[in-house]
């Protein structure tokens, strides 16, 4: 069960941070998401194509490996699930930095990273509590 849940968790963010990238990339006005690029103007970009670039090299293809060492039933699937759940949460963390705000889905994305790294950790056969 924690299995199936930390696969659908990981491919929920590897779809999300795909088409978000994707668009960003291809809209970098923010025009796509409503994202005005005054959020920027304390930063270190522009407009919104590095970002989209960055999530699409980082988020992205972390939880891509993790899903394909998943679907593979490697030895190594829990450590990339846990990899992937920690770079979401620093990309959410440095994103709240840049911008000094957070959009309303990165409270959904804080809350599946921190579901990925403990089930990770507990399919690791790390001890919680």
């Amino acid at each position: 069960m924690m299995k199936s849940f930390l696969f659908i968790l990981n491919a929920l963010v590897f779809l999300f941070s795909l088409f978000v990238g994707l668009f960003l990339v291809s809209r970098p006005d923010g025009s796509t998401f409503n994202l005005s690029t005054s959020l920027l103007r304390n930063g270190l970009f522009s407009d919104y194509s590095i970002p989209g670039l960055l999530l699409l090299m980082t988020v992205c293809m972390i939880s891509l490996v993790a899903l394909m060492f998943q679907i593979t039933s490697s030895k190594k699937m829990y450590r990339w699930t846990l990899v992937s759940g920690l770079v979401l949460m620093a990309w959410i963390f440095v994103q709240h930095l840049l911008i000094n705000s957070l959009i309303w889905s990165d409270y959904f994305l804080f809350v599946f990273s921190l579901l990925m790294i403990l089930i990770s950790l507990q399919l690791l056969g790390k001890k919680l509590i």
